[in-house]
């Protein structure tokens, strides 16, 4: 099977390194390896963890364009897309959790990665389901448990997609989160969905309307055809950028002025997820259908050669940029938080090269039959 279109979106993928940056800047200020006197742009680069969502929008439109129309009723469609899809996440993540894991323990350094529980639920990407083993091992690592469970999900969401509401997908979602949270079973430090807040923020539950938001852009772009289409126009790039900019300061707000409603109706904590788990992702889609369809400066800044090799290795970079590797890198070489963004930015390179793209290759034609691969 081919996919419906060859063409590579260079702007999207030099979008990823924005995302990975946005997110590398939420973790230097969380952790005061930079200081900001100004109390709204501290908050505004607190609010930049916004990037996650950008990259579930982008998986939820490139999965959905790449593999709505393939026929999973076949066993050998089910059996190659997930040999794709771990293909292309696992093997990274598999090498970098036990470099992270082993340096921890040798040099001692503190992330709670010391436990044979806190390595089982990291390398099996299930530690987003618990509240305590989350922020072990590769600390942003759990937006990968909510990527997988997105994949092996996403061949039962296209059956749906255009055949029901997207409510009732919705619906269906949070009702199981909500169950977990009910009937939830504590064992030891082990728990599964914490709270409401942590259904919302950490779990698939709670982040799938950014993957559906995507799947709906790519089910719309296809039926236009608007691949093939080039604008002139700009509107949706910079009207969606600018609304994105303000949703960022309107959260900023909303977070130094807590309202509630007979005090125990956290108006302002509603809002807020709101935003984040909705308005957000909307005007994300918007602005990768105009990097899509318009001809405008970002896009052709994102398009560049610069921005389409960083963005081939944000997903290392996104993988590196902060825990135990960063803490090596920051220690042993270097002493300003630029020349770690370089050092970073060049690991990660390498880590694509020499790491992340040969393993996903090799993986693809050893477990594949080359007859039923998936390009």
């Amino acid at each position: 099977m081919a996919l419906r279109n060859d063409h590579y979106i260079k702007s999207i993928t030099g979008l990823r390194i924005i995302a990975a940056y946005m997110v590398y800047m939420h973790h230097l200020l969380q952790h005061e390896q930079i200081k900001i006197e100004n109390i709204f742009l501290k908050e505004f680069i607190l609010s930049l963890n916004y990037g996650v969502s950008i990259f579930f929008v982008l998986s939820g439109f490139l999965i959905s364009y790449r593999y709505s129309e393939y026929n999973f009723c076949l066993y050998s469609t089910w059996r190659n897309y997930i040999i794709n899809r771990i293909a292309r996440i696992y093997p990274l993540y598999f090498f970098l959790t036990v470099l992270t894991f082993v340096l921890s323990n040798t040099l001692f350094i503190d992330n709670n990665s010391n436990n044979y529980l806190a390595f089982c639920f990291n390398i099996t990407l299930l530690k987003a389901f618990s509240h305590y083993y989350i922020f072990t091992g590769i600390e942003q690592g759990w937006s990968l448990t909510v990527e997988e469970c997105f994949y092996f999900t996403a061949p039962l969401i296209f059956l749906f997609l255009t055949k029901t509401r997207l409510f009732s997908i919705l619906f269906v979602a949070y009702l199981f989160g909500i169950l977990f949270i009910c009937f939830q079973v504590k064992i030891d430090h082990i728990s599964f969905n914490e709270s409401l807040r942590y259904m919302f923020t950490y779990t698939y539950f709670g982040r799938i309307a950014e993957f559906l938001i995507g799947a709906c852009l790519s089910v719309y772009i296809y039926r236009k055809k608007t691949f093939a289409l080039i604008h002139y126009s700009r509107i949706k790039t910079y009207l969606s950028l600018l609304i994105i900019v303000l949703l960022l300061c309107a959260n900023v707000y909303l977070t130094q002025h807590k309202y509630c409603i007979k005090e125990y109706i956290p108006v302002t904590g509603i809002l807020v997820a709101f935003i984040n788990l909705f308005l957000l992702p909307i005007c994300t889609a918007i602005f990768i259908s105009g990097l899509i369809t318009e001809k405008t400066i970002i896009s052709k800044i994102l398009s560049s050669k610069l921005f389409f090799m960083l963005g081939k290795s944000s997903y290392a970079f996104y993988l590196i940029h902060f825990g135990v590797i960063a803490t090596v890198i920051e220690r042993c070489l270097s002493f300003s938080v630029g020349l770690n963004f370089i050092l970073l930015n060049s690991l990660s390179f390498l880590l694509f090269f020499i790491v992340e793209e040969p393993l996903n290759k090799k993986i693809r034609i050893i477990l594949s039959k080359k007859e039923f691969a998936l390009h």
